[in-house]
């Protein structure tokens, strides 16, 4: 599709901050209610507060018969590891056409031409958060879980279990602290499969780059022994949403008590205000807090999911061979050499092992299902690649989701067991 003699698609200016600001609330709020929390996020990605997007990220559709802004889309780049494999993802964000304008393919123009922006840096992925089913047509597949969590009762006379061997007091964290909030973080992302690495800027961001109205903000606290010995950090909301408060980072060093520390961090989340009923803990499907308090965190928080769009597959999994090459070597599997084919009905891969080595990975131009080892309909791979869905989730839920071959249903287990993520996104 092409733009009409009436329509101007091009990158934004440091000039439009303030247009942009404003046609945000527009778009993402609702009538007599603008939207200013998503506007002042939005105006961080214009005004170069955050440290990787800046007005050129930005696509912007003008109607040049009025000279207002029309619709919009923008480009977050960073970095993501899947296992210890780290690459480029660029997230798609404040998609959103004046209501006048929508249905006239304004926003796949854009979206189109951040894909092959996103693909010129060297992205392997795209990413984006949003409306149910709308962003298929774009090529994307609901393939990565995020969030997640359990919510408990406040309780604010808590006390540490007799089993610590001292006491923990909570302070809030400045600028010196980043590093060990960092290496603390690192811990916490062994859990996870796909994690997003933040450097010293992004760290200082999460700190005190936010505005007060940014629905991204959180504050950050060092947990630390009363002797001065940091032991661990969390990261929360401002304030609470009604009687409920949100945890949605936290973690302690490698060999910490977590029975000793939780209590100490309940306290505290419970103490913040008084309105504070529940504590909400947005820490992903599995986290220790949620076995230190098994009863008290008894309401479950189901995750959402991300939209995964995944340019070249092919280009993908070799960028994920050597934890795939790992995950062979532990298993009953190691030392394996064969070929596996994988059927996506249009297309596929074919990845030929050698003695526990990946040593050819090929796209499959023309599959047939005759000659394939696993058969996944559509873009449904992706949901097994990310570790979101086993593939007995899958074949359960697609009756063209096949194995073929009892070696082949062994192998898919093995090469992409279904394993969570907890992705905190930059924002």
């Amino acid at each position: 599709m092409r733009l009409g003699d009436n329509f101007r698609m091009r990158r934004a200016t440091p000039a439009d901050i303030e247009t942009l600001t404003r046609f945000k609330a527009l778009v993402h709020g609702s009538p007599g209610h603008p939207g200013h929390a998503i506007a002042e996020r939005a105006r961080s990605w214009l005004d170069g507060s955050h440290p990787i997007v800046r007005p050129s990220d930005w696509t912007v559709i003008d109607d040049l018969t009025t000279g207002e802004i029309v619709s919009t889309c923008a480009l977050l780049s960073q970095r993501w590891q899947y296992g210890e494999s780290e690459f480029g993802v660029g997230q798609i964000e404040f998609v959103g056409t004046h209501p006048d304008y929508r249905r006239l393919g304004l926003v796949r123009l854009q979206i189109e031409d951040l894909h092959a922006e996103s693909e010129r840096r060297g992205h392997l992925l795209q990413v984006i958060g949003g409306i149910p089913n709308y962003y298929r047509q774009f090529g994307y597949e609901l393939a990565l879980s995020w969030g997640g969590g359990r919510i408990g009762y406040a309780c604010q006379d808590i006390v540490e279990t007799p089993i610590t061997e001292g006491r923990h007091h909570i302070r809030p964290a400045t600028v010196d602290d980043l590093p060990q909030i960092a290496a603390f973080d690192r811990v916490g992302q062994r859990r996870s499969l796909l994690s997003v690495q933040r450097d010293d800027a992004l760290w200082r961001l999460e700190l005190d780059g936010r505005g007060e109205l940014n629905v991204f903000r959180r504050l950050l606290f060092m947990i630390e022994t009363d002797e001065g010995t940091p032991v661990g950090f969390f990261a929360r909301h401002p304030k609470p949403h009604g009687e409920l408060l949100w945890l949605s980072r936290c973690e302690l060093a490698e060999g910490v008590n977590w029975l000793a520390v939780a209590p100490v961090i309940w306290q505290h989340l419970s103490t913040v205000d008084p309105a504070i009923r529940k504590i909400g803990c947005w820490l992903g499907t599995d986290h220790p807090l949620y076995r230190v308090f098994p009863q008290r965190l008894a309401q479950v928080e189901p995750a959402a999911t991300f939209y995964i769009r995944i340019p070249d597959p092919a280009l993908f999994v070799r960028q994920i061979v050597p934890v795939l090459e790992d995950r062979l070597a532990r298993s009953i599997a190691a030392s394996y050499s064969g070929e596996l084919r994988l059927n996506f009905y249009r297309s596929g891969l074919i990845l030929k092992w050698e003695g526990g080595r990946l040593v050819d990975l090929l796209p499959w131009q023309k599959p047939n299902v005759d000659q394939a080892d696993l058969s996944f309909p559509d873009l449904t791979f992706y949901q097994t690649l990310l570790g979101h869905r086993s593939f007995v989730e899958l074949a359960g839920a697609f009756a063209d989701c096949l194995a073929h071959n009892e070696p082949a249903r062994v192998l898919v287990d093995i090469l992409w067991p279904k394993a969570p993520s907890q992705v905190w996104s930059l924002g």
